[in-house]
C-alpha cells in the first residue's frame, strides 16, 4: 500500500447464489478481505483515499422507490448483508481514524466484457449468448418490475470524479445508478429490435431461480417466497446525492450498450 495514494476496493463474489451456499467464503472474502485492505490502508502513509464498492441489494427489502442513501435498510441475503457489513466497517474506520472514505452502492452495471462463460452470467450476456446460439433463452421473470441499468463506462466516470474530488469523506453513502428502470420484457424488446429477430423466452418458475445451486433446494431449503420477491423486485436508484456532490449524470445510451453487449458475445463466442 505504500505505492498508492487511491484505493479502489472492487473485489469480492458477487454472484448471490454463491454467497447463499457459502456463507463463510462470501464472509472471508467480502467482508475479511475489505477489513485488511482497510488496515493496510491504516498502516500506510501514502493512501490518502478509499472507495468501496457496495451495492443496491441493500435495499433488498425496502419498498420506496426510489431508493435514497438515507433510508434504513434490512437486506436478509448473504451477499447483501457482507455488503452492509462492508459499509458498517468504512464508517468505522473513518470515525476511529478519520481516514477518506467513500462508499458506493452500485446499481445493475452492464456492458461488454463481462463474463459470459460462468455459471449464472449477467442477464444481458446470458442473452446475448443464448441468441448467438440460436436457443430460446430461460427467463424467470416476466413481470413489469424494473430495475436500474447503468453502464460500466458510466460507472468509470463517476469512480474518476470520486478519486479527483477535493473534499474529505468520512464513509459517507453514494448511488451509482442512472435513475431510469428497466423491466425484463424491455430488455428483450430492446434485443429484438437490434437483432431483427423474434425471442421467443421460455418462462421458468421464479421459485427455481437458483436451481443450478441444488444444496440450496435441500436440507432447510431457501424460501420459495423470498426468490420470488427477489426475481419480481423493483430496484431503482436516486442519483441526486452523487449528481449533486460529484457532478455526475449517467449518459450512456441504454440501446448502444445493448448492441455493443452482442457484438462483443458475438466475437468471444466465434472465436
Amino acid at each position: 500500500f505504500e505505492q498508492f495514494d487511491i484505493v479502489v476496493h472492487l473485489a469480492g463474489i458477487s454472484a448471490l447464489p454463491k454467497c447463499q451456499i457459502n456463507p463463510s467464503k462470501a464472509y472471508e472474502n467480502n467482508l475479511s478481505g475489505y477489513a485488511n485492505v482497510l488496515e493496510g490502508c491504516r498502516r500506510s502513509s501514502k493512501v490518502k483515499r478509499i472507495i468501496f464498492s457496495s451495492t443496491s441489494a441493500v435495499y433488498e427489502n425496502n419498498k420506496e422507490i426510489p431508493f435514497k442513501e438515507n433510508l434504513i435498510i434490512n437486506p436478509d441475503l448473504i451477499y447483501s448483508c457482507t455488503k452492509q457489513a462492508g459499509e458498517i466497517l468504512s464508517k468505522s474506520y473513518a470515525n476511529l481514524y478519520q481516514m477518506d472514505i467513500i462508499v458506493s452502492r452500485f446499481f445493475n452495471v452492464y456492458g461488454e466484457h463481462q463474463d459470459i462463460h460462468r455459471s449464472m452470467p449477467p442477464f444481458m450476456s446470458y442473452l446475448a449468448k443464448e441468441i448467438f446460439y440460436q436457443r430460446d433463452p430461460i427467463v424467470y421473470n416476466k413481470s413489469e418490475a424494473k430495475r436500474d441499468y447503468i453502464h460500466v463506462s458510466d460507472v468509470i466516470e463517476c469512480l474518476y470524479k470520486m478519486i479527483t474530488a477535493s473534499k474529505t469523506y468520512s464513509g459517507e453513502i453514494y448511488n451509482i445508478c442512472s435513475g431510469i428502470g428497466y423491466s425484463v420484457p424491455d430488455i428483450l424488446n430492446t434485443f429484438s429490435s437490434v437483432l431483427k429477430i423474434n425471442i421467443n423466452p421460455i418462462y421458468s418458475d421464479p421459485s427455481m431461480y437458483w436451481e443450478k445451486f441444488r444444496d440450496l433446494y435441500n436440507y432447510s431449503p431457501i424460501s420459495k417466497e423470498r426468490l420470488i420477491r427477489e426475481v419480481n423486485k423493483n430496484s431503482i436508484g436516486d442519483p441526486t446525492k452523487t449528481k449533486k456532490e460529484f457532478n455526475f449524470e449517467a449518459k450512456y445510451n441504454f440501446r448502444s450498450g445493448i448492441e455493443n453487449i452482442i457484438k462483443y458475445s458475438e466475437k468471444v463466442l466465434s472465436s
